[in-house]
């Protein structure tokens, strides 16, 4: 679906974030910061453990934070974004149409866009999904609204 690849190309663009904040360390810090994370592998990941690192430079966090909010104001807000993700969507149309092993109805692609999908399965979520327009629209004020803990 849709908006299973754009999470995907949600977290490509986070690592590549991260990458970016290594690449603005010295050569030195980013040695070291990613020594440190290879040796205490934070959370199973050794990306986790990088981000962990970089994020406990203040001055890194800080600019890091103003880099997300930035993308929050400018590339989530739905009027801006709408029009793209209608363009990429109807791009792809008629090849979701012509899928004949897709996973999910091409009613459900075509609603995907602007409307949740609704479950009828078993677990959290009932084997529904969330519409591209809500999920930006809901990342957008938890990014908006987010506000880090004192440390």
């Amino acid at each position: 679906m849709l908006t299973a690849a754009l999470v995907a190309v949600a977290g490509t663009f986070a690592i590549g974030m991260i990458i970016g904040l290594v690449v603005l360390m010295t050569a030195e810090d980013a040695l070291l910061a990613v020594a440190k994370s290879a040796a205490r592998d934070v959370g199973g990941s050794f990306w986790a453990g990088v981000l962990a690192q970089l994020l406990a430079v203040p001055a890194l966090r800080e600019r890091y934070l103003g880099h997300v909010r930035t993308i929050a104001e400018k590339s989530l807000d739905w009027q801006k974004l709408g029009p793209l993700a209608e363009k990429l969507h109807q791009l792809i149309a008629a090849e979701v149409r012509a899928d004949g092993r897709k996973l999910d109805s091409t009613e459900a692609f075509e609603k995907s866009l602007t409307q949740d999908i609704a479950g009828n399965g078993f677990g959290p979520g009932g084997g529904g999904s969330m519409g591209l327009k809500n999920f930006a629209e809901q990342r957008r004020a938890f990014l908006l609204e987010y506000r880090p803990k004192a440390p």
